[in-house]
C-alpha cells in the first residue's frame, strides 16, 4: 500500500502542469480554456472597456469570448453578434 501511494505522488506532477496562454501586445501573458468542441480562430475581441480577448468557434460556427465573473470567479461563454463589417 506503502509503494503504490509513493508511485501516486511521484507520478501526479506529470499530469496536467501545462496551461495554454497567449501572449498580449503589451507582452503580458493571459491563460485561456481549452474547450473539445471548439477552436481558436486567431482573430480577437475589444470589449468597451478596452480589454482583448481571444476569440473561439464552436462546432455550428457561432464566434465566443471566454469571460471571467468577477463575482464568482466563474468562465462564461460571451457569444458574439455580427452585425456587419467595418471598412478599413
Amino acid at each position: 500500500m506503502k509503494q503504490i501511494v509513493t508511485l501516486l505522488i511521484v507520478l501526479s506532477p506529470l499530469f496536467g502542469l501545462s496551461q495554454n496562454a497567449r501572449k498580449l501586445p503589451s507582452g503580458d501573458y493571459i491563460s485561456i480554456e481549452k474547450s473539445k468542441d471548439s477552436t481558436a480562430t486567431g482573430k480577437t475581441f475589444t470589449s468597451k472597456d478596452g480589454q482583448i480577448y481571444p476569440v473561439y468557434a464552436n462546432v455550428k460556427g457561432k464566434m465566443f469570448h471566454c469571460s471571467v465573473s468577477k463575482k464568482t470567479g466563474k468562465t462564461y461563454r460571451r457569444y458574439l453578434k455580427i452585425e456587419g463589417e467595418l471598412k478599413d
